[in-house]
C-alpha cells in the first residue's frame, strides 16, 4: 500500500510583516501567522481536501 505524505511550511508570519512586534511580544520566538499567512493556510487546507 502506497501512502502520500504532504509537508508544508508555515505561512507568512506576523513578525515578517511587522518586525517591531518582536520587541514587545510575550512569546518572541512563537509568532502568529500574519493575515496573509492565515489566508495561505486556509487555501492550502482547501487544496488538500
Amino acid at each position: 500500500m502506497t501512502q502520500t505524505i504532504w509537508i508544508a511550511r508555515h505561512g507568512n508570519r506576523f513578525d515578517f510583516v511587522y518586525p517591531e512586534w518582536f520587541n514587545t511580544a510575550p512569546r518572541r520566538y512563537d509568532p502568529p501567522l500574519s493575515e496573509d499567512g492565515v489566508i495561505q493556510a486556509q487555501e492550502l487546507g482547501q487544496r488538500l481536501q
